[in-house]
């Protein structure tokens, strides 16, 4: 009690002599109500969690035994990336090319992409965010990329937005490069 009495005698003290008697009154009002809380209480109850949370910590060797099974899961489920796509030696300079015609939104969504040559008249483009497949996709930034090829392998080029899934299934089927044609007969 006598704690409370000091401290509503130091408010209206500070209130008196503020300017900015309303906002002296919250924070008084907050002091009070702050330093009549019981801190052991939550100190205790920090305290057992912590001391849960030690128990709980699993040792060096099950952390490692645990990171042996997840490197086997992401063996077997192992999704292709567009670091497993070949492509196209002349890319580089198709998307140089790009930025050298000041188009620098094409050439900032292609930058971190591949391309691949689908067949003689397709060039697949991987590795697009889901924005950049937008821009791409647009009729006008298609042409635009295929005059950049035109201009670099002195052919012409259909641009196809393509998964790199697609890509990475369809270059193990030719990796021997070979075409093999069955006929029944």
């Amino acid at each position: 009690l006598f704690h409370l009495i000091k401290n509503l005698s130091e408010m209206e003290n500070d209130i008196k002599w503020s300017t900015q008697k309303s906002i002296m009154f919250q924070a008084g009002i907050i002091k009070l109500t702050v330093n009549d809380l019981d801190y052991g209480d939550i100190e205790k109850r920090l305290s057992k969690l912590e001391k849960k949370i030690d128990t709980n910590k699993k040792s060096p060797a099950q952390t490692i035994s645990v990171e042996k099974e997840q490197v086997q899961e992401n063996k077997t489920s192992k999704q292709p990336t567009i670091a497993n796509v070949s492509s196209t030696e002349y890319w580089p300079k198709v998307i140089n090319n790009l930025k050298s015609k000041g188009k620098l939104t094409l050439f900032t969504n292609l930058m971190n992409t591949k391309a691949v040559e689908l067949n003689d008249m397709q060039l697949g483009i991987v590795g697009l965010t889901s924005f950049g497949k937008t821009v791409v996709e647009q009729p006008e930034n298609k042409q635009e990329i295929s005059r950049a090829i035109l201009q670099e392998i002195g052919k012409e080029m259909q641009v196809k937005v393509e998964e790199v899934q697609n890509i990475v299934n369809n270059q193990a089927k030719t990796k021997f490069d070979i075409p093999i044609n069955i006929i029944d007969e």
